[in-house]
C-alpha cells in the first residue's frame, strides 16, 4: 500500500509539473479542466485497479482531448506530451498491481 501511495504522489507531481508547464501559456482554462480529468482517472485507477476499465478510460480521455483542442496549433504538442505519460502510467501501474499480487500472496 505505501508503493501505491508513493506511485501516486509520484505521478500526482508529474502533473503538476506539465500543468506548471502549460499555464505559461494563455487561454489555458480548458486545458487545466483536462489536467484535473487526467488526475481523476489516474486516482480512479489506482483505486479500482482493474486493467480494462483503465484502458477504456484511457481511450475515453484521448478521445476528449481530441475533441476539445482539434482545431489548436497548441494540439500536437499536448498530444505528443499525452502519448508520452500515457504508456508509462499504465507501466507504472500494472507494476504495482503485480507488487500488490505478491505481497497478498506473500501474507
Amino acid at each position: 500500500m505505501t508503493m501505491m501511495m508513493m506511485m501516486m504522489i509520484m505521478m500526482m507531481m508529474m502533473i503538476m509539473i506539465i500543468m506548471m508547464m502549460i499555464m505559461r501559456r494563455r487561454k489555458m482554462r480548458r486545458m487545466m479542466m483536462v489536467m484535473i480529468m487526467i488526475m481523476i482517472v489516474i486516482m480512479m485507477m489506482m483505486m479500482m485497479m482493474m486493467m480494462m476499465m483503465m484502458m477504456m478510460m484511457m481511450m475515453m480521455m484521448m478521445m476528449m482531448i481530441i475533441t476539445t483542442n482539434k482545431n489548436t496549433k497548441r494540439s500536437s504538442k499536448i498530444h505528443l506530451a499525452i502519448w508520452a505519460i500515457l504508456p508509462l502510467t499504465y507501466s507504472e501501474i500494472t507494476a504495482v498491481h503485480h507488487e500488490c499480487h505478491l505481497i497478498f500472496e506473500m501474507h
